[in-house]
């Protein structure tokens, strides 16, 4: 069962991501097009309140999946790692802190207009991974082998001999 932090943010995240055409399983949410599947899902901590918004784009064509977890996307990422500022992303997932809810709810929203759709809409192209993969990734999550060679892009730090 979800806390009640949780139903909370489910509560400020769904008309925002309804009205951009996603569709809610459990905490997750997906919007799919032809080639690609944008997945935003809520992970709750398992020692606090709080929470981490994990962002995945999964390929189509890589896989079978018309409902993908969040973990079995070909490319994630999380909030804090697209947020121009981490600390307050992370603090306003983090139920502990001390913050107004209708200023956290507020701050939430812009966090996900800003930067969370964009951020799955702009990667839901080949052109746009290929940017992302070559010119944006600073740091995240790992990206799968697979990504790489559909993408037809070299691999940083793979031996480019072949």
């Amino acid at each position: 069962m979800a806390s009640e932090e949780n139903k909370i943010l489910q509560g400020i995240l769904k008309p925002l991501l309804k009205e951009a055409g996603y569709k809610k399983k459990g905490a997750t949410w997906h919007r799919s097009s032809e080639h690609f599947i944008r997945v935003l899902n809520i992970q709750g901590s398992q020692w606090s309140s709080s929470f981490y918004l994990n962002l995945g784009i999964y390929i189509r064509a890589l896989g079978e999946d018309l409902t993908p977890t969040e973990y079995k996307c070909h490319v994630r990422e999380r909030l804090d790692g697209i947020a121009p500022n981490r600390t307050e992303a992370s603090d306003l997932l983090d139920f502990t802190k001390p913050i107004e809810a209708s200023d956290r709810e507020e701050k939430i929203k812009v966090l996900i207009s800003t930067y969370v759709l964009p951020w799955l809409e702009g990667k839901s192209s080949i052109d746009g991974l290929r940017s992302y993969l070559t010119k944006e990734k600073k740091h995240g999550l790992p990206v799968r082998k697979d990504v790489w060679q559909y993408l037809d892009i070299n691999q940083p730090g793979a031996n480019q001999s072949r």
